[in-house]
Formats: C-alpha cells, sequence, structure tokens
C-alpha cells in the first residue's frame, strides 16, 4: 500500500489549489470581453450606472478599491481591476465550498478533486476571468449554505445563513433561487430557525429602497418601485426567443456550464497548426478517463444529499424562463456538486476533473487570451475617426460599450443592423435622415462572426442591398478579414472622398 499523505499536505494542497485556479484567471483574462463588461467598466471609469437593478450592489466594491487606488496615486485600469476582483471572489467560492465538504465529514483528499472540478468547469472559470457579476454572489451565497451545515453536533446558524443568502440577491437577483432553495430547507428540516432564516431577507427591499430613494432619486409609488426591482421584466430586457431556440440554447448552456464549446474553436487550427494536435488529444484522453472510472466505479460514492435536486432544478428552469440564458447556469455545477457529494479519493476521479480544467485552460482561457476574435475594438477606432458618419453594425452594443468605456457619454455610437439581437432602433428612419443630409454611412454588416448564442438568435436583414457599396478599410482578427463597407443611395451621384 501507499504511504498515507499526511493531512496537514493535503489541507496544504487544498489551499494551493485555490490560489492556483485564481491566478490562472488574473493571468489568463479574457481579451474578449461581452457588452455587459465594457458597459460596467464604463460606468466605474465615468461614474454612472454605480447600482444596477438587477445586481443591485455589485460594482460597489470595486468603486471602494478604485478610490483607494486612485488615493494613492495608483493609475487604474478598471477593465482589469474587475476582471482580477472576480479571480479573487472565486477564490472565496472555492474556499468556502472546501468548507462546506468540510463540515459534511470529507476527507481533505477527498475535497481536492471536488474543487478540481468545481474550479475547473467552465461556468465557473468563464467568469472568473471576465469582468461579469456572477462569481461574488455565488461566494456569498455559498457562505449561507455553510452557516447551514450542521457539522457535528453543532446547530445550523440560522441568521447569518439567512443573512448571506439574501446578501448574494442585493449582488444579483438570480441568487433569490439559492435563498429559496435555504428556505425550503429550513421550512422542512428546521421549522424552530424559520423565523431567524427569513427576517434577515428583509435587507432585500430595504436596500432596493435606499437605492431607489437616494441613488435613483425616483418617487415611491407602484410604478417606479415595480421598475426599480424588476427592470429586467418590465422593460422587456430579457430576450424573447423561440421554445425550440430556448431548449437549443439551454442544452448547449448546460453543457457549457461544464467544458468551453464555442464557434471560434473552429478558428484555431487556422491561427497555430498544434490546434489539431489538441482537439486529437484531449477526445482520446477523455475516453481512456471514461474506461478508467467506469472500471473503478465501485470507488466513487454519493453521499447525496435529501433536498439537493432543488437548486439545480431552480437553475435550470430560471435558465429556460429566460430564454436559455446561459449565464443564469454559472453556478449549476457547483449545485450539482453539493447536491450529489461525490465521496472519492481514487486516481481516476481526480484525473478525470484535472482533465475537466485542462480542457477549459486549453480551449477556453488561453484563446480567449491569446486572440481577439472580432474586430470589435478595431470598428470602435474606425468610428472614433468619423464621428459625423451612421456607422451601422449587427454587433452595435459591444462596440459602443467599448466607445463608452474608452470615451465617455459623449462617444459616438453605432446604430444595431439587425432584428433580433441587439433589438432594432428604428434603422429605416436613421438611414432615410442620413441619405437626406449626406452623411457618410458605413457598415460591417455583411461580416460574419464565428457561431455563437448572439450570431444564433440574429434574424436576416439585408437592408444594405438598396445601396451601393464601396469597401473602405479591411480589418483583420485571428487570421479573418472584417470589411468595412461604404454605402451610397443608388438614387444620388456617386460621391467620392
Amino acid at each position: 500500500m501507499p504511504a498515507e499523505v499526511p493531512k496537514k499536505n493535503i489541507a496544504l494542497k487544498i489551499k494551493q489549489l485555490v490560489w492556483l485556479l485564481a491566478a490562472l484567471s488574473i493571468f489568463l483574462p479574457s481579451q474578449n470581453h461581452t457588452a455587459d463588461a465594457w458597459d460596467y467598466a464604463a460606468g466605474l471609469r465615468h461614474g454612472f450606472d454605480l447600482f444596477e437593478p438587477h445586481h443591485l450592489l455589485h460594482n460597489l466594491p470595486a468603486a471602494f478599491i478604485r478610490t483607494l487606488l486612485l488615493a494613492g496615486q495608483v493609475k487604474v485600469e478598471e477593465m482589469q481591476l474587475m476582471c482580477i476582483l472576480n479571480a479573487v471572489y472565486g477564490l472565496i467560492a472555492l474556499q468556502l465550498l472546501a468548507s462546506i465538504f468540510k463540515k459534511r465529514g470529507f476527507a481533505d483528499s477527498e475535497i481536492v478533486p471536488i474543487l478540481l472540478l468545481a474550479g475547473g468547469t467552465w461556468g465557473f472559470l468563464r467568469f472568473t476571468s471576465e469582468n461579469e457579476v456572477y462569481i461574488l454572489p455565488i461566494a456569498l451565497s455559498l457562505a449561507g449554505l455553510l452557516a447551514l451545515e450542521k457539522g457535528k453536533g453543532n446547530e445550523p446558524n440560522y441568521l447569518m445563513a439567512g443573512f448571506w443568502l439574501a446578501l448574494a440577491c442585493l449582488f444579483h437577483q438570480v441568487q433569490f433561487w439559492w435563498w429559496l432553495f435555504g428556505l425550503v430547507g429550513v421550512a422542512i428540516y428546521y421549522r424552530s430557525g424559520l423565523l431567524r432564516f427569513a427576517l434577515p431577507a428583509l435587507i432585500v427591499p430595504l436596500g432596493y429602497l435606499l437605492v431607489h430613494v437616494l441613488a435613483w432619486n425616483q418617487p415611491l409609488t407602484i410604478d417606479s418601485l415595480t421598475h426599480s426591482f424588476f427592470q429586467a421584466y418590465v422593460d422587456g430586457g430579457l430576450m424573447k426567443v423561440s421554445a425550440q431556440q430556448t431548449l437549443l440554447l439551454e442544452s448547449a448552456g448546460i453543457f457549457r456550464s461544464f467544458l468551453q464549446v464555442h464557434g471560434y474553436l473552429t478558428l484555431l487550427p487556422e491561427l497555430d497548426m498544434k490546434w489539431y494536435l489538441a482537439l486529437v488529444l484531449f477526445p482520446l484522453a477523455l475516453l481512456y478517463l471514461g474506461f478508467q472510472i467506469i472500471k473503478n466505479r465501485k470507488e466513487i460514492q454519493f453521499e447525496i444529499q435529501k433536498l439537493g435536486w432543488l437548486l439545480p432544478l431552480f437553475l435550470v428552469g430560471f435558465s429556460l424562463f429566460s430564454g436559455g440564458n446561459a449565464e443564469f447556469l454559472a453556478g449549476l455545477p457547483i449545485a450539482l456538486l453539493l447536491w450529489l457529494s461525490p465521496k472519492c479519493a481514487d486516481q481516476s476521479f481526480r484525473n478525470f476533473a484535472i482533465w475537466v480544467l485542462a480542457y477549459n485552460i486549453v480551449f477556453g482561457l488561453v484563446p480567449l487570451n491569446r486572440y481577439a476574435f472580432n474586430p470589435f475594438s478595431q470598428e470602435a477606432a474606425f468610428i472614433a475617426e468619423n464621428p459625423n458618419a451612421l456607422y451601422v453594425s449587427d454587433n452595435a452594443t459591444e462596440i459602443n460599450g467599448i466607445l463608452l468605456y474608452q470615451l465617455g457619454a459623449d462617444a459616438p455610437q453605432a446604430m444595431p443592423g439587425v432584428v433580433g439581437i441587439p433589438a432594432d432602433s428604428n434603422l429605416t428612419n436613421a438611414l432615410t435622415l442620413a441619405s437626406k443630409n449626406r452623411q457618410r454611412i458605413f457598415t460591417s454588416c455583411l461580416n460574419q462572426l464565428p457561431l455563437s448564442r448572439a450570431s444564433y438568435l440574429q434574424q436576416p436583414n439585408k437592408w444594405w442591398l438598396k445601396y451601393r457599396l464601396s469597401a473602405r478599410r479591411t480589418l483583420t482578427y485571428a487570421n479573418q478579414e472584417w470589411v468595412i463597407w461604404e454605402l451610397q443611395d443608388k438614387t444620388q451621384p456617386i460621391l467620392s472622398y
């Protein structure tokens, strides 16, 4: 038999593993930022939208740290700061997850593969390496669930559990389902603690009321309060998609919660032949590991939590309700691990967890850090060079976020060019007015990005067919060409510049 590894060494490995996963996100941040990421960073840089209805308090920690850094004469790159903070939040979340399983009586050697699997899934790494708003709320929710764990002979701390789970809702509304999961559990198994658990939830309406009145200067009316609390639902912010699209997006979202799959993967072999090798080796390694897990399946036990299935069900259900929104599934792998509680120190299970982590590093973190898979920053620069022109883009939301971050509220803006995502914004009227005023019109709508959620939902709208087209600039990204065209009305004489 192999010599037993001392517990202190394994405990040290847990700490090192948590720090390693945080370091991966810090040193391999994405350079392919989402429209929301640009918007959050722009708000922090230029001092607007500090409080946002769907994730009310999420920007506060970054704003506080930025203020301290600026007071200390430290130059701040807001996007970088917010990405680093998400990596730190991820570190805290994994440490709390480890503490939950310790309370359940798991040995440190059994916790290591769980942390590898939780921290190595794409639902986790995607948001610890990007400026998004999901990791800190998950960490706060895990603090609440940790307080609910009984441990050996200890009663749950209902008050603190309720506080942390309610506080998480102020950092993102999707955490309501984590709070509801805790509430149902307490109501069924610990009725004596129900009031203590529920009482701290009052901080949620109180927090919204304070921001509503003091920060947004809004009246205390039913309409304005409803708008403040549920803006995404009242304003139609949730994407309207068909049932077929929703099911397809939901299936893809569940899969992507564990492993990164995206249209940009098809571009990798064009960038470097070594990617062919990776695309061959990883499936072969998975096949080998699958056989090993089947062979040693008796070594893997599951301490299934009786009510644990409810949290994954809540998350999947809300994502479906939201049009198959994959971002709302960020906590799904952790929720499944909390429910199933896989208890195994077997090497095959640990190797599988390592494979998941390695796959998402190789096909997720590395390419998104190394390559730009879109020309949005170049398009933003072109718009800044031609501020008086009308620029029409299928990706106006992302481009406008970059312009807003770089230039502030007075930045020129692109016009959405499709029906779907982003929503149509009176494009026909804008084009008619531009032609009438002899305003220059540019577009990139003739180009096609790799398959993604946004490109899948975009509906064909070849509005540019009635114009005379002239190529004005060719941009390049990931060995792809992206042409900016100038449009001129066919009924008007040809203009030269």
